[in-house]
Parts: C-alpha cells; sequence; structure tokens
C-alpha cells in the first residue's frame, strides 16, 4: 500500500518492490506445496517491508535521496541472498525425512495429475508413520511431499490415505507409493520421488494369490493362507478395531521334513511388510525351499497371544500307519462315541482316535484339549489332583496326520479308571468346539 502511493514519484521503488517479489518467489517456487499459501504471505510482508523502508530514505533530505540507488540494491541483494540460502537449505538438508527433493516431487505432481482427473487416488502410508499415532494421524496430510498432493490435486477427485478403512467405499483408480517397485500397473516410470499405478494391474498377482490360497489354515485377526507355490498369505481387515494388529510381531516358525535339520524362527512386524491393497491388509512371505512338515504362526503383544495356529506344511509325509488304524476302526466301530466337527472313537486298547472326514488345514490349525476325568482323584499327578482332571491337550501337527481329506490323530489315555472325557479344540478366544464321552470303568 504505502508502495503505491509512491508508485508515481519513485519509479525506483515500485521497481525494486517488484523485482524482491520475483526474487522470493523464483528460488521458493518448489515450496509453494508444502508451504500452501504461506508464499504469498511471505511475498506479502517482503514487499512492505521494503516498501516502507525505501519510502523513508526517500523522505531523508540530501544523503538520503543519494543512498537510495545504493540502499535498494544492497538490500536486493541481501534478500537474494538470503532467499536462496533457505532454498537451498530446505532442499539439500531436509530437516525432515519425508522433506525429500522437492522439485522433483512437483514435478512429478504435475504428471500424475495428467492421469487422476476426476478420480480417486489411494495414498499409500510410509512404513516408517505409525498408523495408529494420533499425531501422526492428524498431521500425516500435511507432511511433504504428501501436503503438495492435497494442494495441487485438490480438484483431480478425492485422497485416500490408505490407513482409511473407509476407502473400500469408494472407486479407487490408482495407487500412490513413494518407492518404486516391480508391480504390475506403473504409470509414471519418469517419475523420481512419487509413483502412480493402476490399482487394478497392481492388486491383480496379490488377487490371484489369494484366490489360489483356498480356505484358510488359520482364521483370526489375520487370515492364514497357504499357496501350492510355497508362499504364506497373511490378509487382515483394514477396519480392525485392535490397535496392535499393524504394530505387534509375527513369529513364524518352519519345523523342516528331516529331524536332523534344525527349524527356522522368523519375526517381522507386519506395518513393515505390508503389500499395499485398497481393501485389506496383505502380508506375502515366501516359505524357505526345503521339505516343510509342519508349521507354526502367530501373533502376541505384552497383552497376551492375539492368534496363533499350527498346521502341517506343503511337505507334509502321510502317516500311512496311522490311517490304516483309522480306517479299520472306522469300519468295525458301530457308531463313534461322539460324533461333530470331529467324530472321536474310543478303542479297546485305550486311544482316542480323532477322525475328520472332507478335512483341511484349517480343520486342525486351532489346539486340541481332553480333558480325562478319573474313578479315582488319588490316580492323577500331584499337580492335577486339585483341578480334579488330567488335561492332555496336543497340536494335530504332532500327533495326527492329513491323507488326501481325511484328518486322522491318535492319542493314548492314562491307564487309570476313567470315568468321563471332554474333548475340543481352543483358540484364545475360548472353545470352538467342545463334546463329552462317558467312559465309565475305563
Amino acid at each position: 500500500m504505502i508502495g503505491a502511493v509512491h508508485l508515481r514519484r519513485h519509479r525506483l521503488l515500485a521497481l525494486t518492490a517488484v523485482l524482491s517479489g520475483f526474487c522470493w518467489s523464483i528460488p521458493m517456487r518448489y515450496n509453494t506445496g508444502p508451504h500452501f499459501f504461506e508464499s504469498l504471505y511471505y511475498i506479502g510482508i517482503i514487499l512492505c517491508f521494503y516498501s516502507l523502508l525505501l519510502s523513508l530514505l526517500c523522505k531523508w533530505p540530501g544523503k538520503g535521496k543519494r543512498l537510495l540507488p545504493l540502499g535498494a540494491v544492497g538490500a536486493l541483494a541481501l534478500f537474494m541472498t538470503s532467499s536462496y540460502r533457505v532454498a537451498y537449505a530446505e532442499v539439500e538438508n531436509p530437516r525432515d525425512e519425508l522433506l525429500i527433493d522437492i522439485e522433483s516431487s512437483v514435478d512429478d505432481i504435475e504428471t500424475i495429475r495428467r492421469f487422476t482427473d476426476g478420480k480417486g487416488i489411494l495414498i499409500y502410508s510410509p512404513p516408517n508413520v505409525d498408523i495408529y499415532d494420533p499425531i501422526g494421524w492428524d498431521w500425516y496430510p500435511y507432511i511433504w511431499p504428501y501436503g503438495g498432493l492435497f494442494y495441487y490435486l485438490r480438484g483431480s477427485g478425492l485422497i485416500f490415505d490408505s490407513r482409511d478403512c473407509r476407502v473400500s467405499s469408494y472407486r479407487v483408480d490408482f495407487i500412490l507409493q513413494p518407492k518404486q517397485s516391480d508391480a504390475q500397473g506403473l504409470l509414471t516410470p519418469d517419475n523420481q520421488v512419487m509413483h502412480l499405478y493402476d490399482r487394478h494391474a497392481y492388486e491383480e498377482p496379490i488377487n490371484k494369490i489369494v484366490a489360489g490360497g483356498g480356505s484358510p489354515v488359520i482364521q483370526g485377526d489375520f487370515n492364514v493362507y497357504l499357496t501350492d507355490d510355497r508362499k504364506l498369505i497373511y490378509i487382515g481387515d483394514r477396519c480392525t478395531e485392535n490397535p496392535l494388529l499393524l504394530s505387534s510381531p509375527i513369529d513364524l516358525i518352519v519345523h523342516p521334513v528331516d529331524p536332523s535339520q534344525d527349524r527356522e524362527m522368523y519375526s517381522f512386524i507386519p506395518r513393515d511388510r505390508l503389500t499395499i491393497d485398497t481393501r485389506r491388509y496383505v502380508i506375502v512371505f515366501d516359505l524357505p525351499d526345503y521339505d516343510i512338515a509342519n508349521i507354526s504362526t502367530g501373533q502376541s503383544s505384552h497383552e497376551g497371544s492375539i492368534w496363533s495356529g499350527k498346521f502341517f506344511g506343503p511337505d507334509h509325509v502321510v502317516d500311512a500307519e496311522l490311517h490304516q488304524r483309522a480306517d479299520q476302526i472306522v469300519e468295525f466301530s458301530q457308531t463313534a462315541a461322539v460324533r461333530g466337527y470331529f467324530d472321536v472313537y474310543l478303542t479297546g486298547d485305550r486311544t482316542l482316535m480323532y477322525v475328520r472326514e472332507q478335512c483341511h488345514n484349517g480343520d486342525i490349525s486351532d489346539d486340541f484339549f481332553i480333558h480325562v476325568f478319573p474313578v479315582n482323584t488319588m490316580d492323577l499327578p500331584d499337580h492335577r489332583r486339585q483341578a480334579g482332571f488330567d488335561n492332555l491337550d496336543f497340536a494335530f501337527t504332532e500327533r495326527g496326520s492329513i491323507d488326501g481329506q481325511r484328518c486322522a490323530a491318535e492319542i493314548e489315555l492314562p491307564d487309570y479308571e476313567i470315568v468321563g472325557i471332554t474333548t475340543g479344540q481352543f483358540t484364545n478366544r475360548g472353545q470352538t468346539w467342545q463334546s463329552e464321552l462317558n467312559a465309565t470303568g475305563g
């Protein structure tokens, strides 16, 4: 405003005010994204400051007018130097690991905009941003380079954060991620910082893997699939209410067929291995290439077990003798002692035989429990007498086998007299099924 008053009388003042705006805008032009409209605010303050300074010089008699050109040149040089140093520091020495190559980011966004006009975008959250951190959630859209997306792509359709479970309710055509991968559907091969993918092409391989996995071998907060090409697929609900699902480690134990070979143990944080997917959390784990007998996996936190399960590996060796005994028991027994999720047979040689037709890994991944109630509690081990029953819990992978689509497992009972047996399966959430056997005098 002050500059406008002196515009006619002081052309040098007007020229300096105009040039100061350009001197600020040109070196800081790639910062308009992270600063939004703050750049305009900064320019206005600078214009007012130098206009006031030069207008005061104009009022000085004699030497003031002679110092005007020198002061204008000096102020302009000082301003250009400071602007350059600020811009250089932002680009070369970012204060945040997300304040990356700003110039490339803006160029990338211009390329992205050509593909996304009027369509939805899924913004992938970098693994180092805590998904359930309230501060990270509140400030994430304003962190560069993603802050620039909200500035430049505001009119291009909805922009979603991949942590938002509502994204599955909208049409999302693209996936955006900070690191270029070998995934299908890359639309911006020349981009340096942000890479755009066609969502349908990107997710197609994951959808095929999930479809080829059949029924889950474990059902829980993460459903686990074992595929024919030796992959474990963990799939979680994006809208889960469990805040520990992505931050608690998943443990995996692989037991080889060769007993002389040591088992291998793995542990990883889910959010560090997530595959981008607009509807679910997906983790793909490639199993080792040696023969695998069985697999144990689960997730736990400081509060205890979240979910767990054990199942046969892709190279499970069928126990032919066990299945032969199961065939004989099923054939010669008139009825099972219990018919249910598993048929349970109580044999004359004091064993329990568990048999299930049309069985798969998902049916046996939960642990089994057997509570044996004796006629005389003094027959129990000392540490079980107070409970009044013996506990013979077991994992099916340790005592059973799958032959085709039939599961069979055999458990020896104690040699004391038994009045009753309760058996079933359980998880950390409780029992999945339970049956009672009458074994009076057995």
